[in-house]
């Protein structure tokens, strides 16, 4: 659900930027600085805490091989 949340972020931003009035841009940059802020915190937290973690439980160092070669790790 959190990868679908993060999705649906970047749809909004990506379908509503062309339509932002001069008068919102500061709250819509406001909230695209917001979602990067939730973007990242998701991408730290999977490279600190869950894929390490997951492959110590685990005893597999393999399993997130695609996930860190897409996180540019």
């Amino acid at each position: 659900m959190v990868h679908n949340s993060i999705f649906r972020g970047y749809n909004s931003i990506y379908h509503q930027a062309s339509h932002v009035a001069a008068a919102d841009m500061a709250d819509f940059v406001g909230y695209c600085l917001t979602w990067h802020k939730f973007l990242k915190s998701h991408a730290d937290n999977e490279d600190t805490s869950l894929f390490p973690n997951t492959m110590r439980i685990l005893n597999d160092a393999t399993i997130f091989d695609a996930a860190e070669r897409e996180h540019g790790m």
